[in-house]
Formats: structure tokens, C-alpha cells, sequence
């Protein structure tokens, strides 16, 4: 994708006179502040949280045996999106890594790995293949080309003028109630696979795109994880066995329990494909032509490629899976949630002091940016965010100057 950055959309000059070294210097100061009174409660808040959605979890499995019903689906559905966004996406991060205090589990080198995979976060996603796509993939090209979460890229294709444009609003239908085990189970595990040669056969890497037949056909490596380690491991074992524990007790109970787990799922896909994709997707967000080279213009591009929505109080953010702090997120990957709800405010503050837009709205009016998005009637404008004169901050190293994003462990808590 080449780039060309324009002068016409009224926020490029905005964010071309911002005074990147200075904003990068509130946040590292907002940032001091918020870690040096972090600790045991940001490990107490995560556990109300697993409590939370371990009860969505309960009511759903207490009730779903009963018959099919939308109360027990929803409970179920919940559970899954909350403990994909809240717990495996926060500790994968390595957000509780350097807490004291902190079970050991949390750690991110340990969490969900091998038959872990079982009792910390079993999903349709590989926690180390998650953590490659998203983390690091994802995070450290935000908005450039090589983001692999792009919207606009990834729906390029459906952008064709041959397709009639109300076919393409349809087809939002079955991308949104499929997309954990379509799109980002596929995705992440292409990315693990694809970072695995480059470090062994650098510059010969396959490229980032799931149109090809290694990624879904069982003879190819790609193909074969993605069909034995997540669709038949999780697939299998969530939706045909879990209801055969049951069937010998009642076959009625046990089509009963298939029934709402599926239908949990759907829901799990359409809660989290409404509140994560529309993260980073509308004509009011900003695009990169190429890598940030400073730490100051990093910092720059998550906030004004970052979208947040309504946030404050427990249960809205539960409800969000605290993806409505992207903004914060963003300018600090490796933070707990709790941390993201107190430095709010503040992060707002600091962006309109300096001029940097912060862009946040329900999430039901971003969504209908993400649909524009996705139909290719809305796209987001690309800026050239070099300074004029460049900050001494320099960009961690690995995501600006090295083409290949991987052991960033060390910039990652560095943000």
C-alpha cells in the first residue's frame, strides 16, 4: 500500500504542529505517576474481573442444559468475549509480568502455554500465536501497511466496484458472527508461522495475506495447526464434547447445551467483532506511509489512529472488555486495566493541551464508521507525522528501524 499524505483533511496541519517531544514528555510523566501507585490492587481488580466473567460462565452452563435459550447463549457468549479481551489479551501483554505479588500464572511467558492452554484461556486462538499477530504485529504497526489487523486492507477485496454495494453491507453479516475462528484464528497462527522464518530465513518470509492455500490446507504447516490446534482441539472439544458429558444423564440436555454453546458463540463473535474491530477503523482516523522513527512520533500515531468509547465504572468496561481505553492501550501496550481507568482523563487532558485529537464515542457510532469502512465508502486519511524538527526521544528499538518485529519484550514494557 503506498500512502501519499494530503493536505486537505482539516486535521493534518493539527497534527502537524504538534510539539511531539513535549506531548511524549507529559505522558512519560503521567505514566511515572500511574506505575509508582500500581501494585496489588491492579492484580485484586483482574481477579474481580475473572470472578465476573466466571459467573457469566456458571449461569450460562447452569442453565443451558434446560433448553436453547437467548439468556443462556448470551451468558456463555459473555464469558468467552470477556475472558479472550480482560484476561488473555492483558496478560499476554505482560501486564502483570513485573507486579509484585502477582501469581505466576500471569506471567506471560507461562500463561496458557502448553496444557496450560486448558485452565488459563482455552480458545480458538494459540496464546503464543496471539501474542505474535496482536502484540507485537499489531501494536508496533498500528495504521501502516504491515498492521495485519488493518480493516481497510483486509477488506480490500470486498471494495470491488463489481460487487454491488448493497451485497457488501450483507456479507458484514457472516464476517461479524464468524470472525474468531475465521479471520483471527487463521491470522494469528499465520503470523506465528511467519515471524518462525524469518528468523530462520530472513527477506523470505510468505506475505501477510490469508488468500493463499497454505494457510487453510491441512499438507501445509499453517494449514495443519490452524485445523488441528484450533478449529478440531477447541471446536471439537467445546461443542462435541462438553454436550456428551451430558448425554448419557439426557440427550435432550445434552443438544440443548450444543445448541447454546453455539449459538454463545455467535454472540462471542458479534460482541467482540463490534467492540475490537471498531477500534482502529473511520475517515476520522489517520493512516502511516511509513515507520515511526521516534518514540515521541510512536506515541503520536497511536492516539490519532486509536479510538475510544464510553469509559468509567466496572460494568461498562466489563461490558467493553476494557477495549474502550484503546487510546491508553495503545500508548502503553503492557498496562493493566485498571491502570488505563485512572490515567484516562489525564491522557485526554494531555491531547487536547497539545493539540492531538482524541477521538472518543459510544460504541454503537463507531460501528457504523466500521461498516463504512469495511464497504470502502469511508477510509481513514493518511498523514506524514514527521516532525520538523525531530525529537531526541528515539523510537524503541526493533519496531522502526528493523523490519522484522520480534523480541520486543524489552520495548514493550518500555512504552
Amino acid at each position: 500500500m503506498t500512502v501519499t499524505p494530503t493536505t486537505t483533511h482539516p486535521g493534518i496541519d493539527r497534527i502537524r504542529r504538534v510539539d511531539q517531544a513535549a506531548f511524549a514528555r507529559d505522558l512519560a510523566e503521567l505514566k511515572a505517576e500511574i506505575d509508582a501507585t500500581s501494585g496489588e490492587a491492579d492484580v485484586a481488580h483482574l481477579r474481580k474481573m475473572m470472578r465476573w466473567s466466571r459467573a457469566a460462565s456458571l449461569a450460562g452452563f447452569a442453565t443451558a442444559w434446560i433448553a436453547p435459550n437467548p439468556i443462556s447463549a448470551i451468558a456463555l457468549g459473555l464469558a468467552s468475549f470477556t475472558r479472550w479481551t480482560i484476561v488473555g489479551h492483558h496478560v499476554c501483554h505482560g501486564a502483570y509480568d513485573r507486579i509484585d505479588g502477582a501469581p505466576s500464572h500471569f506471567d506471560s511467558r507461562r500463561f496458557g502455554r502448553g496444557w496450560r492452554r486448558f485452565i488459563d484461556w482455552f480458545d480458538w486462538f494459540l496464546p503464543e500465536a496471539w501474542h505474535q499477530e496482536h502484540d507485537l504485529d499489531h501494536h508496533y504497526n498500528l495504521g501502516e501497511a504491515a498492521d495485519p489487523d488493518s480493516v481497510e486492507l483486509n477488506t480490500k477485496w470486498l471494495h470491488d466496484e463489481r460487487i454491488p454495494l448493497v451485497l457488501r453491507y450483507l456479507l458484514v453479516v457472516p464476517l461479524a458472527l464468524t470472525w474468531r475462528f475465521t479471520y483471527y484464528a487463521a491470522t494469528t497462527i499465520d503470523a506465528l508461522h511467519t515471524a518462525r522464518e524469518r528468523r530462520a530465513r530472513p527477506g523470505d518470509a510468505a506475505p501477510a495475506t490469508l488468500l493463499r492455500r497454505e494457510v487453510w490446507l491441512p499438507w501445509y504447516p499453517r494449514g495443519r495447526d490452524l485445523i488441528l490446534k484450533s478449529w478440531l482441539l477447541y471446536g471439537v472439544g467445546r461443542f462435541l464434547l462438553l454436550p456428551a458429558l451430558v448425554y448419557g444423564v439426557s440427550p435432550w440436555a445434552a443438544l440443548s447445551l450444543a445448541i447454546n454453546l453455539i449459538l454463545g458463540e455467535l454472540y462471542a463473535n458479534l460482541h467482540s467483532f463490534v467492540v475490537i474491530v471498531s477500534n482502529h477503523a473511520g475517515g476520522d482516523l489517520y493512516s502511516f506511509g511509513k515507520p515511526a522513527t521516534t518514540k515521541a512520533e510512536f506515541q503520536l500515531r497511536q492516539a490519532v489512529a486509536s479510538v475510544n468509547f464510553r469509559t468509567g465504572g466496572d460494568l461498562n468496561d466489563f461490558l467493553h472488555g476494557f477495549l474502550n481505553y484503546q487510546i491508553e492501550h495503545h500508548l502503553w501496550p503492557s498496562w493493566t486495566p485498571r491502570r488505563y481507568q485512572r490515567a484516562q482523563p489525564h491522557v485526554k487532558e494531555i491531547c487536547a493541551r497539545h493539540g492531538v485529537p482524541y477521538v472518543q464515542q459510544p460504541v454503537w457510532s463507531r460501528f457504523q464508521r466500521l461498516i463504512a469502512v469495511i464497504v470502502g465508502v469511508e477510509t481513514a486519511t493518511p498523514v506524514d507525522t514527521r516532525a520538523s524538527e525531530p525529537s531526541p526521544a528515539r523510537a524503541p528499538r526493533g519496531f522502526a528501524q528493523v523490519p522484522i518485529r520480534v523480541g520486543l519484550r524489552g520495548a514493550m514494557h518500555g512504552l
